[in-house]
């Protein structure tokens, strides 16, 4: 007998657990020596979600754990240091969210805000 093919993995958010879960979305400014600024007048920040504490999750990143990309080059080039959370744009989210699915709905919404406004944006 042959086994049934397996459908192929889709990156969409989908609808995920119907559990509800706290979770939050959050804002690292990061260092300008990371990447160019798009507007000089605004800075350069990382878009991310975490059902954990934001404090767990930023010490996460300053410790290079389960980081993006960007984040690891800031620790690379020794600036994780200067690595900042920003609670004035995370209010712009609404925190906190009800599921993981409305997280990740919601980074994604904040991401595009944020460049709308002039930020350069980096998020999963």
């Amino acid at each position: 007998m042959r086994p049934s093919p397996r459908k192929a993995k889709s990156f969409d958010i989908g609808r995920g657990s119907t559990r509800r879960q706290t979770c939050w979305v959050y804002v690292i400014q990061l260092p300008d020596a990371v990447a160019e600024r798009r507007n000089r007048r605004r800075e350069i920040v990382y878009v991310g979600m975490t059902c954990r504490s934001v404090e767990h999750r930023f010490e996460q990143h300053k410790n290079g754990e389960k980081s993006a990309r960007i984040i690891k080059k800031a620790c690379r080039l020794g600036l994780g240091n200067r690595l900042r959370l920003r609670p004035d744009l995370m209010e712009l989210a609404g925190n906190p969210q009800g599921s993981q699915h409305d997280a990740l709905e919601q980074e994604r919404a904040l991401a595009k805000l944020l460049e709308r406004r002039g930020y350069t944006v980096f998020s999963n």
